[in-house]
């Protein structure tokens, strides 16, 4: 026992030495562990970031053309309830194009990304930005709600009031004689047509007098100034995102 509390006098510092190098060690080892997991999260979330930014560019240019549609039927809207307060300045070929306006149904299709999953979000180191992407699904989806009616609209009662008032082959024939074929996956691919005129179709001075047409276009300017309004909210959420996005990436 002597000897060997000789021995720890003797060599006490020699083995603190080599204790803290072990200690050292393993705290080096875990520090160097813990470096290269944080290098591949942030490489990871480089990737996600770089890769949102170009999606979210394509989703605002896709909701700005959305806006610019909506006012298109807006402004169409409120001509032809122009032309029935004021039925003897109303232009028949006027009135046709502004019905061919009335078939658009823009609706909002943002690119559909899993980079902002749950499993993906725990990269985004950045609150803010975390946050924003999160609630991504329902910004959208209050959006999309009001879109709903205008397309429930447009494809049902509209598309039937067309028909009743034999007015469907000419509003049909200008939409598509001057369509840019926005819905297209090759937007470049749409090519004109022309199916003629009808000899069928109600007079402009029945027209003047329908109460369904005067509904229709009062529901086309309400419904698409909400979605609208709601866009240009989203818009701001959207550019809010890519300034954050900007900033974060290296």
């Amino acid at each position: 026992m002597k000897r060997i509390l000789t021995t720890l006098a003797e060599k006490w510092p020699e083995y603190i030495l080599e204790i803290l190098v072990l200690i050292i060690g393993i705290y080096g080892a875990f520090a160097v562990e813990e470096w290269g997991e944080n290098r591949n999260k942030r490489t990871k979330e480089q990737q996600i970031l770089k890769q949102l930014h170009v999606d979210y560019e394509s989703n605002l240019k896709q909701l700005d053309q959305k806006i610019a549609m909506r006012k298109l039927i807006i402004a169409s809207s409120s001509a032809i309830l122009k032309s029935i307060d004021q039925p003897d300045s109303a232009n028949r070929d006027s009135l046709i194009t502004c019905l061919a306006h009335l078939l658009d149904d823009p609706t909002f299709d943002p690119i559909n990304s899993n980079l902002i999953s749950s499993e993906n979000l725990q990269y985004i180191s950045n609150p803010k930005l975390n946050k924003l992407l999160s609630s991504w699904s329902s910004d959208i989806a209050a959006l999309q709600e009001i879109e709903f009616f205008w397309t429930n609209k447009t494809h049902n009662e509209y598309a039937e009031w067309l028909i009743s008032s034999g007015l469907a082959r000419d509003a049909l024939g200008q939409y598509f004689s001057e369509s840019d074929y926005t819905w297209l996956l090759n937007k470049e691919g749409g090519k004109k047509i022309s199916i003629g005129n009808s000899k069928n179709s109600s007079s402009i001075r029945e027209l003047m007098k329908s109460r369904e047409l005067e509904g229709l276009a009062a529901y086309a300017i309400g419904i698409n100034h909400g979605a609208n309004e709601q866009s240009i909210a989203l818009r701001v959420r959207i550019k809010e995102i890519l300034n954050l996005l900007s900033v974060e990436i290296e």
